[in-house]
């Protein structure tokens, strides 16, 4: 398990429900989420590499599914 925190921002237009939902299953079993303010998750305690869970974040973001992530 990896100690790292990822936030993400998810855009104006994404319905509150999908974001509970990413929350509810840790990004698809990517770790663990929680809520933070506005459309804010954390993502932490990561299942999965780094680089693997960065990297699947990014192709989010490009599919305009997430607006931003970054390392906190």
């Amino acid at each position: 398990m990896n100690s790292r925190r990822l936030k993400i921002t998810f855009p104006p237009d994404t319905p509150l429900t999908e974001i509970e939902e990413a929350v509810e299953v840790g990004f698809g079993g990517m770790g663990s989420a929680y809520r933070g303010p506005d459309r804010v998750v954390f993502l932490h305690n990561l299942e999965m590499p780094y680089e693997l869970v960065t990297r699947q974040l990014t192709a989010f973001q490009h599919d305009g599914f997430i607006l931003s992530w970054e390392a906190t």
